[in-house]
């Protein structure tokens, strides 16, 4: 192939770690090995049966054309009335857009507000797509490393220390992927403080907001009034209602922003089907079906807890969302990649490499809670014995 014929901005973008990992697990299972996958990101709970029923009758009543526009009407209103009650955020149904998924939400979000060459904060360890969805947008990721012993907490010092003339947007997920970390209101105001002198933008990942620990609640930086224009919030029903498969997101932010995005979004998606939509709207009735799931979660980290405090080579702060043990492996100098290798071929055991993640994640591996109970306890069982532990 000649040399110049693919984008350059997409001719760099490299494979997910984690697919090297799935495709090394998958060859010791045809070689009859058990493995135990601890690496989900999705609920395994199946969608609530009301949403299902819901988008079933759509499809039976002819709800198959398009459904042109942001999103219908009865959905972007549920979404802003939540977003309003709940986060604080004040935007109406016309500055909601509906996706899908939420990571179309985030791409849309980067395109729009970045030029070639602007620079985006990214706190790491993070999400494996953002660096390549400001990349593939003609951007520059700039991915600040935190630090596991204060818990991945950002600070303005940190803040300052990547920021350039040409740093236009700041990135963030709380609960945090891969770190369970939740935004404080103290880093909130840092966060604030930093956006405004240096004139920045934010992307808010909110995607895990419902599932959060010990009584927390998430903060969203869209809800203050001196950032509010310059927030984009994305947030969307994969996690809290168990439907990633469904594809259905959104994003808000002011006029300004939103009616940009909106453009992009005609000339690329269109829209996303109706009867997703409006099964979408019945998801948001199904309060007792998503307390279960996070209750689950927040069980299995308790039960993970005590698993691993039986091995002085794993450490870990308390995840405070998400689903996922963050933990930080000391083995034989071994790296994430290497700990990831070893407990793969001596337990049948998978976790995602930290060094996935970006900077931050070297001696760690990402476990997810999003397994059967069973699988979950014998999978950290053997991690530990094979760390030298005891149970």
């Amino acid at each position: 192939m000649a040399d110049g014929i693919i984008n350059k901005n997409i001719d760099v973008l490299k494979p997910s770690v984690s697919i090297e990992v799935a495709a090394k697990a998958k060859k010791l299972q045809e070689e009859g090995r058990e493995i135990l996958p601890l690496t989900l990101g999705e609920p395994n709970f199946d969608t609530p049966r009301p949403v299902v029923y819901c988008a079933i009758r759509e499809l039976l009543n002819g709800n198959t054309h398009y459904a042109v526009g942001r999103g219908i009407p009865e959905l972007r209103e549920r979404i802003a009335k939540k977003l309003r009650k709940e986060n604080g955020i004040k935007w109406s149904a016309g500055q909601v857009i509906v996706t899908p998924g939420a990571k179309y939400a985030i791409y849309l979000a980067i395109r729009t507000l970045i030029n070639e060459g602007d620079e985006a904060i990214i706190p790491c360890p993070c999400w494996v797509s953002y660096s390549s969805l400001v990349t593939a947008s003609g951007g520059v990721p700039v991915e600040l490393e935190l630090d596991f012993e204060d818990n991945y907490s950002i600070s303005e010092e940190k803040l300052e220390s990547v920021c350039t003339p040409r740093t236009k947007l700041l990135i963030l997920n709380s609960p945090n992927n891969p770190t369970g970390h939740i935004l404080t209101r103290e880093e909130i105001d840092i966060i604030r403080r930093f956006v405004l002198k240096h004139d920045l933008y934010i992307v808010s990942d909110e995607i895990y907001e419902k599932i959060v620990f010990d009584g927390r609640k998430n903060i969203s930086p869209g809800a203050f009034v001196d950032i509010a224009e310059r927030v984009v919030t994305v947030n969307g029903f994969s996690k809290f209602a168990a439907m990633t498969g469904w594809r259905v997101g959104y994003l808000t932010a002011p006029p300004q922003i939103s009616d940009k995005i909106y453009m992009l979004f005609q000339h690329t998606i269109t829209c996303i089907p109706g009867f997703t939509m409006k099964a979408a709207c019945v998801a948001f009735d199904c309060v007792e079906e998503a307390e279960e799931m996070r209750q689950a979660f927040e069980n299995r980290r308790n039960r993970a807890e005590k698993i691993l405090a039986g091995c002085s080579a794993i450490s870990f702060n308390r995840s405070e969302g998400a689903f996922y043990m963050w933990l930080r492996i000391r083995f034989k100098n071994m790296n994430s990649l290497d700990l990831s290798d070893y407990l793969l071929e001596n337990t049948g055991v998978i976790g995602v490499p930290g060094e996935a993640y970006g900077p931050g994640g070297k001696q760690c591996i990402r476990f997810s809670l999003a397994v059967d109970e069973d699988i979950l306890e014998e999978g950290l069982r053997r991690v530990v014995l094979a760390l030298g532990g005891h149970l």
